[in-house]
C-alpha cells in the first residue's frame, strides 16, 4: 500500500529537501528569472563561480557579474527550459573547473533552479545527454594556445607523447615543444600537475576551439 500526504505534510518534505540541497557538500544552487538575475544562490553556487570572497552574496544581475555572452547564452539555456518546461544539464569549463549545470524549470513560476557540481575528468554516458556551452573559462590555462590546449587536454587523459602525437598529427618532438611552452604559460613544470590542471577542467582537445571567456 502507497502512502500519499497532502498539505502541510507534502509542504514540509519539499522544504526538507530544498534545505538539504542548498546545504549539500559541493552543491551549487540558483534560482533566477527568465531575466537574467539571480534570486537566490548559496555560498557554494558563489564560491564556484566567482571565489569564496564572495560568500554571502544573495542576488545579482547576471549582465553585471558574468561576462556578456556567456550570461547571454546561459539565459538562453534557461529560457529554453522554461519554454518547454523540461530540465536538461550543460556541461561548461570555468574558472579551469568543470561545472555540470542541471537547468531545471520550477512549475507553476516563472523561474529556473540551476544546480551545478564540479566534475572532474571525461564525463561518462549515465549522466544522459548534457549540452555543451560554447565558451570555456580556462582558468590558470587561459594563455595557453588552441594547440596549447589540445596537447594538455590529452596529457590531462594521461596519454604518453608519442599517442598524442598520433592523435593531434604532429611529431613526437612537436609535442614535446608544445609541452615546454604549456610549463612557461602555466608557470608548473611537473608533468603531474598540468595533469590535474587538465584533469580538473574535464579537457576535451574539441575545448580548444570554443570561445574564451
Amino acid at each position: 500500500m502507497t502512502a500519499t500526504l497532502e498539505g502541510d505534510q507534502l509542504n514540509l518534505i519539499g522544504e526538507q529537501v530544498w534545505e538539504t540541497l542548498v546545504q549539500a557538500p559541493g552543491v551549487g544552487v540558483n534560482v533566477c528569472t527568465r531575466d537574467g538575475r539571480t534570486l537566490f544562490a548559496n555560498d557554494t553556487d558563489n564560491a564556484m563561480y566567482f571565489g569564496e570572497d564572495t560568500r554571502g552574496l544573495s542576488s545579482y544581475e547576471w549582465s553585471g557579474r558574468l561576462p556578456k555572452a556567456w550570461a547571454a547564452e546561459r539565459l538562453d539555456f534557461v529560457r529554453r527550459a522554461m519554454s518547454t518546461g523540461e530540465g536538461f544539464r550543460v556541461r561548461s569549463v570555468w574558472r579551469g573547473a568543470q561545472i555540470v549545470s542541471l537547468i531545471q524549470p520550477i512549475p507553476g513560476e516563472d523561474r529556473c533552479v540551476i544546480v551545478s557540481n564540479k566534475v572532474a575528468g571525461p564525463l561518462n554516458d549515465s549522466m544522459g545527454e548534457i549540452t555543451q556551452s560554447r565558451f570555456v573559462g580556462l582558468g590558470v590555462m587561459s594563455k595557453l594556445s588552441p594547440r596549447e590546449v589540445e596537447v594538455i587536454a590529452l596529457i590531462g587523459r594521461g596519454l604518453p607523447t608519442r599517442e598524442i602525437a598520433e592523435l593531434l598529427d604532429l611529431s613526437p618532438k612537436t609535442v614535446e615543444k608544445h609541452r615546454d611552452a604549456i610549463v612557461r604559460k602555466v608557470g608548473e613544470r611537473s608533468r603531474i600537475r598540468l595533469a590535474e590542471y587538465a584533469y580538473d577542467a574535464g579537457l576535451e582537445p574539441d575545448d580548444a576551439k570554443r570561445d574564451r571567456v
